[in-house]
């Protein structure tokens, strides 16, 4: 079963200008693949105060939500959202949350965290 909110959801990943900072994946509600990556790059230079076009090319990989339940293994599809790894062992760790109601994905990620403090 597929939430519905995830018709326009793209998960993109952003590698940070200073390479000893974490990578992040960042959360975005757009029309395509390209509308998110460009969304992502628009916010993130604005944040980091750099120019559009010396942050586009650290923003690459964006996949929708539908292809990201579809190829995880996590029974609860919205949890498949920040799986990383092989078979969901990995999450994403900085998730950038650019959406006009990030409530839900917000409190799904902080299940994780919890999990991941308890040993789960």
């Amino acid at each position: 079963m597929k939430p519905a909110h995830v018709s326009s959801l793209y998960r993109v990943i952003v590698t940070p200008c200073d390479l000893r900072k974490p990578l992040r994946m960042a959360f975005v509600g757009a029309g395509s693949a390209t509308e998110a990556q460009m969304t992502v790059a628009g916010v993130v230079a604005a944040m980091e105060h750099c120019r559009f076009v010396d942050v586009e090319a650290r923003v690459y990989g964006a996949l929708s939500a539908q292809d990201l339940i579809a190829r995880r293994a996590n029974a609860d599809p919205e949890l498949r959202l920040f799986e990383v790894g092989a078979q969901g062992r990995s999450w994403v760790e900085h998730p950038l949350f650019l959406l006009d109601e990030p409530a839900m994905l917000t409190r799904k990620w902080v299940r994780i965290l919890q999990g991941v403090k308890s040993g789960d």
